[in-house]
């Protein structure tokens, strides 16, 4: 997502913060390492591409020193269509619980028990530090 072959438009979140400054809260700017200048600094607020492998997860929380959000701890579900989505499971096939971050810059990467092939994919916030806000990359082999 970070190189952009991601297009903002094919990134899509099941919900995303309507409030006052919701403008700032789009699923475009979850790209890992986004910065938005100006009064409303963004991350996404709790795409239409091929399947691809992926490795794993690096994550963030929302850049500017008085928001003070990030994710604590998540799960990742995936699947071919937009309907149809399992979660990565560990070997006794209990779900993941990734632990995320636990301040707003410090990128923290999770590596996946094994690869997955996806074209959708979710995180699913489980728990939060003030807002369920996060900037990500899924990576790749």
């Amino acid at each position: 997502m970070k190189d952009r072959r991601v297009r903002d438009e094919d990134i899509t979140a099941s919900a995303t913060y309507g409030g006052q400054f919701s403008t700032c809260c789009n699923p475009q700017y979850a790209r890992l390492d986004n910065v938005i200048t100006g009064p409303h600094i963004g991350a996404w607020s709790s795409g239409n591409q091929s399947p691809t492998l992926l490795t794993g997860v690096g994550t963030q929380g929302r850049p500017g020193g008085h928001f003070l959000q990030w994710v604590t701890s998540y799960k990742i579900a995936y699947g071919i269509n937009q309907t149809n989505f399992q979660t990565i499971q560990n070997s006794d096939g209990n779900d993941v619980i990734f632990q995320g971050n636990t301040d707003m810059d410090t990128k923290v990467t999770n590596m996946f028990p094994a690869p997955i092939i996806g074209r959708y994919v979710r995180l699913i916030h489980i728990t939060y530090h003030r807002w369920p806000t996060i900037r990500l990359e899924y990576l790749t082999c």
